[in-house]
């Protein structure tokens, strides 16, 4: 009792004051811990900054490995299939815009590889604007995904029918156009079909002999039509697969960007303050 009344408010208060300056000028994440000499047992929230921002660096190289090695899948596919002469034939002679579908795959594929070293560059030099400008392509992107399958799918009808036409007009021109012929027969033999929609009666109703691409075993069976259908459906499932991968990759990209974006943010703000003014190191 003697010792607590010995200690007057006035020696209590210059205490406190002087606790509240050291309290003011220790670094943010270490004020509520004690003095730094005690280590007190308080929180870093700044070094829990950096630790996280690590975390998150490290999960970006790794996602943007992933995402340019399926920019470089995706170009490969567009050269292969520019450069396939049975493809040209067969499905470019039919449907239209499926050249055009090839050279989209190389833009895309050459977008998905520079993006790729974009993202990886924004990490590597913590730079908001290369981040911000990753988010926004990857953005575009994922826009563009959304909007081809909602296009290939309220498309499906009009290309069945253009398919449809198409055969139907090159075995009619089979014998007096060269390039029908070559195409027919191209197709003929990929798909072991004969004809447009009926087999070898499509040419024998014309008053055409069935040509000799068309196997004897194929003739009276269903036409190309119904062949090359039946392979675009089998393959619809690893197409739509496919797409919705890159779709969740692209996803994920974007997440990671503004996350490691608004995370670098803050870690500055801690480093200038409020208002720019750097802070003083302890």
């Amino acid at each position: 009792a003697q010792s607590m009344r010995a200690t007057s408010p006035k020696v209590m208060l210059v205490n406190g004051s002087q606790t509240m300056e050291r309290l003011v000028n220790l670094p943010a994440g270490r004020r509520g811990g004690g003095d730094g000499a005690d280590g007190g047992g308080g929180i870093d929230a700044e070094g829990s900054s950096d630790g996280c921002y690590s975390v998150l660096k490290s999960i970006m190289f790794f996602f943007n490995g992933i995402f340019w090695l399926l920019g470089v899948a995706t170009f490969s596919v567009g050269i292969a299939i520019h450069t396939d002469r049975e493809f040209r034939v067969a499905v470019a002679g039919y449907v239209p815009g499926a050249g055009t579908g090839a050279s989209i795959f190389i833009v895309v594929g050459v977008a998905m590889v520079t993006t790729g070293f974009l993202g990886c560059c924004g990490a590597i030099r913590e730079s908001q604007c290369m981040l911000l400008s990753f988010f926004v392509i990857l953005s575009a992107v994922f826009t563009m995904l959304i909007g081809a399958g909602i296009w290939a799918a309220a498309s499906k009808d009009q290309l069945s029918a253009l398919l449809s036409g198409e055969l139907e007009r090159r075995v009619a021109t089979y014998s007096t156009d060269l390039a029908s012929r070559d195409i027919m027969d191209t197709v003929q033999n990929l798909f072991e079909c004969c004809g447009a929609q009926h087999g070898g009666s499509d040419y024998q109703r014309r008053g055409l002999e069935v040509p000799s691409s068309c196997a004897r075993r194929f003739r009276s069976k269903d036409g190309c039509y119904h062949r090359i259908s039946d392979s675009l459906v089998a393959n619809l499932a690893r197409v739509t697969g496919t797409g919705v991968s890159i779709a969740f990759v692209v996803l994920l990209g974007m997440v990671l960007s503004m996350m490691i974006f608004c995370n670098l943010r803050d870690l500055q703000s801690h480093q200038h303050g409020p208002h720019g003014v750097r802070r003083r190191q302890p």
